[in-house]
């Protein structure tokens, strides 16, 4: 029942022009086919995908146990100040705990106070943007996601593709596509910090449940791989009779 983005209205307010409309995530069909009263079809096709053969590619970098990864812009949106309190929370039962935040935006100077404000400068780094991600998603024992909204999150197809296992508020949308709760992963009630603290603290303390998160995350990221995601756009292509 939310207002719709303004991106959107010429769409939504023009049905009869479309053939259908193509959304990232199971979700966002079903809320959206109830929005226009299934007046035209709505496909479901991944907004990324993962290179098989870059998949199947094995690496000698290692998770560290004490390191764990956030991918998202630095904004309101992606709550990252409840990742760093969460960090406050778990540093005197972990003392050389790390939290490395990658990417870039107007609440930089916020987080920055924030870190200071919980002693926290030598255990939450703001890394900025990086090009590559690809080194530190590997040595990386788990990931956080504290999003108010997700589209289709490419930050998370990334890691659990390595087999890094993601505790995420269970918003919409996406993450719930990517994250099988207590399979590869934790999707957490939104906002609740809490249960993100026991949640993420219980897989710190347990390597072996991470070791078999990390095997789920790898398994299931491959639904997600270029054969399957190309094969689901052919098949949209010739059902809408698209010339190729």
């Amino acid at each position: 029942h939310s207002e719709i983005k303004q991106a959107y209205k010429p769409v939504l307010d023009n049905l009869s022009r479309y053939s259908g409309i193509i959304v990232s995530t199971e979700q966002q069909k079903t809320d959206l086919s109830v929005k226009i009263n299934n007046v035209i079809p709505i496909y479901v096709i991944p907004a990324g995908y993962i290179d098989t053969n870059e998949s199947h590619h094995s690496s000698d970098n290692k998770p560290l146990p004490n390191k764990m990864i956030s991918i998202g812009r630095y904004s309101p949106e992606k709550k990252l100040g409840h990742q760093i309190e969460l960090m406050s929370k778990l540093v005197p039962a972990f003392p050389n705990l790390q939290l490395h935040l990658f990417g870039f935006g107007k609440e930089e100077t916020h987080y920055r106070k924030l870190i200071a404000q919980y002693h926290l400068e030598n255990h939450v780094f703001l890394r900025g943007f990086i090009y590559d991600l690809n080194q530190e998603i590997e040595t990386a024992y788990l990931s956080l996601l504290t999003s108010k909204m997700e589209g289709f999150n490419l930050g998370v197809l990334e890691t659990i593709a390595k087999g890094v296992p993601t505790v995420s508020y269970d918003t919409k949308y996406g993450p719930s596509e990517l994250i099988v709760n207590h399979k590869n992963g934790f999707l957490i009630e939104q906002d609740n910090k809490e249960q993100l603290y026991h949640s993420v603290k219980k897989l710190l303390l347990d390597s072996n449940l991470r070791e078999q998160f990390s095997k789920e995350s790898i398994k299931h990221a491959q639904i997600f791989n270029d054969k399957n995601v190309f094969d689901t756009w052919l098949t949209v292509f010739r059902t809408l009779k698209v010339n190729l």
